[in-house]
């Protein structure tokens, strides 16, 4: 598209520029002047390999761009300049293999935007990679290798609710990896490669939180504590793990917790201790484990509880009196 191709066609409202079988390689500076009035651009399965500058000069509307599916390796600085209304951005899809701390500087309005199925690894984020997102609510990094979480990475996003790290293979999460989240809701760690939780795993996130999803990891331990600081956490997912024993400090701190998912786990043996005191948890999911005995008072602090399950695979053999 060279520059300045839609000149004068400012009343546009809705503006297609794309159909399905073309193959737009490249955008030339300020190609968009003229479509000021339109709220959405979708350049989608196309050939486009970089942003040069102000790629997008002149959307002054726009609120919504889908750049999925194309082969962009490289976003200079300006961009995104001029895109201040943009609330949804679309970056599925891509070769990037690191976030610049300018890339998004411009985008204050921006609510969510999805980086996922690029070509990042633990290297390709750090302090900085998201300035100026001071509205987004939903990042979504999914389909990685990044094996490790580096530190402040996401310290500049503040207003952040809802965090997707969903198959990245991340092996360790470093002490304030997640400092800044201070009003995080939900947090989805689901099929990466963590061995285990600690003190440092989690540590920065707060009351705010409400689901936390880890299932499908190779978690076999849970350090205690953990947990201590999620005290408006609700739903805690941690199925399809390698947790053997369950023991009163496991989810110390859990006041709030509703529903705990440990299916599919190598849980051999509960503490009678362990649900002591959560007296909100109403689902609590022990499917397919190595249980053979079923202690007395197991399960007597569940006093909300309405569902229980222990089926498939579990041996049990025995219920002493009292367990519920």
């Amino acid at each position: 598209l060279k520059s300045m191709t839609f000149y004068g066609l400012n009343r546009v409202k809705e503006f297609n520029v794309m159909s399905e079988e073309s193959e737009l390689e490249l955008i030339e500076s300020k190609a968009f002047v003229g479509l000021e009035k339109i709220s959405t651009l979708d350049l989608s399965y196309q050939k486009l390999s970089s942003l040069v500058n102000l790629t997008f000069f002149g959307l002054f509307s726009l609120k919504k761009l889908l750049l999925g599916y194309n082969r962009i390796s490289e976003i200079k600085k300006n961009a995104f300049n001029s895109l201040q209304q943009l609330e949804w951005l679309d970056l599925t899809s891509n070769q990037l293999n690191v976030i610049s701390s300018d890339y998004f500087e411009h985008l204050m309005s921006l609510n969510e935007i999805l980086l996922t199925s690029n070509q990042f690894n633990k290297d390709s984020f750090s302090n900085g990679s998201f300035k100026g997102l001071v509205s987004l609510s939903h990042l979504s990094i999914n389909y990685e290798k990044i094996e490790r979480l580096r530190r402040f990475i996401f310290s500049e996003l503040t207003g952040l609710t809802k965090l997707e790290l969903e198959e990245n293979e991340i092996e360790f999460i470093e002490r304030n990896a997640f400092y800044g989240l201070q009003i995080l809701e939900i947090l989805s760690l689901r099929q990466n490669s963590l061995y285990d939780l600690n003190l440092s795993s989690l540590f920065g996130l707060g009351s705010s939180l409400k689901v936390l999803n880890v299932v499908s990891n190779l978690i076999s331990k849970i350090e205690p504590g953990t947990f201590a600081n999620l005290t408006g956490l609700r739903e805690l997912y941690l199925s399809s793990n390698m947790i053997s024993i369950l023991n009163p400090s496991l989810f110390v701190g859990l006041k709030s917790i509703e529903t705990i998912d440990l299916a599919h786990n190598q849980i051999k043996s509960i503490d009678p201790q362990t649900f002591v005191g959560f007296e909100r948890i109403e689902t609590l999911d022990l499917t397919q484990h190595k249980l053979t005995t079923i202690r007395s008072f197991t399960f007597i602090g569940l006093k909300s509880v309405t569902i229980i399950h222990l089926e498939h695979f579990n041996n049990i053999s025995e219920i002493e009196p009292n367990a519920f």
